[in-house]
């Protein structure tokens, strides 16, 4: 779970998800509208962390994001 954490932290130094999400129709931090945000961005950069790890092509990260969402119970 560390190598997700630390690689969420990461990626979203370096791909400005902070940026994101403070603008996303500026979300109040706890807000379920915030939380919705964090949790597709967190979604899609585990997802890309997976992909990476296992080699799986750029094609097949958005069902990652499906399966991944699926299993966190994310917008049931």
């Amino acid at each position: 779970m560390a190598f997700v954490e630390d690689h969420l932290r990461r990626a979203g130094e370096d791909r400005g998800v902070a940026t994101v999400l403070a603008s996303a129709d500026e979300p109040i931090p706890g807000s379920p509208r915030w939380s919705c945000v964090a949790m597709y961005y967190s979604a899609l950069h585990l997802a890309h962390a997976v992909c990476a790890t296992r080699d799986v092509h750029p094609d097949r990260h958005s069902r990652a994001i499906v399966e991944f969402a699926k299993t966190e119970g994310i917008g049931q």
